[in-house]
């Protein structure tokens, strides 16, 4: 896959929700969690919110108009703002701090009452 959700259609095909996480750049603080649902992620302007060349909600907008049998899908995203690409391997300390506090919440949504 080159950095997109448009090779993911067979793996959610039949899913109710899709959760993604992704790195993020739209300004906020380095290390801030966002959740952005499913109408809004949506709406995403094409320039917003993306580390690849489409955002997210350009790509999903293309996969939904190619595979209209996935509108049922509610899609979330889980992003962690990295700020601007680095060329360093490995995660900064804030972005790891990030992660883990993303780990901790998704752990709590998916307990069902």
């Amino acid at each position: 896959m080159a950095g997109d959700v448009l090779g993911l259609a067979d793996v959610w095909a039949g899913e109710q929700d899709v959760w993604l996480v992704d790195a993020v750049d739209s300004g906020c603080p380095v290390g801030s969690l966002q959740v952005i649902d499913h109408r809004d992620l949506l709406v995403l302007p094409a320039e917003g919110l993306s580390t690849h060349h489409q955002s997210l909600g350009e790509n999903l907008r293309w996969l939904l108009h190619g595979r209209p049998e996935m509108t049922a899908i509610r899609f979330r995203l889980y992003g962690i703002e990295i700020g601007a690409p680095r060329a360093v391997l490995g995660l900064s300390p804030v972005t790891e701090e990030a992660v883990n506090r993303l780990v901790v919440e998704l752990n709590a949504a998916i307990r069902y009452p």
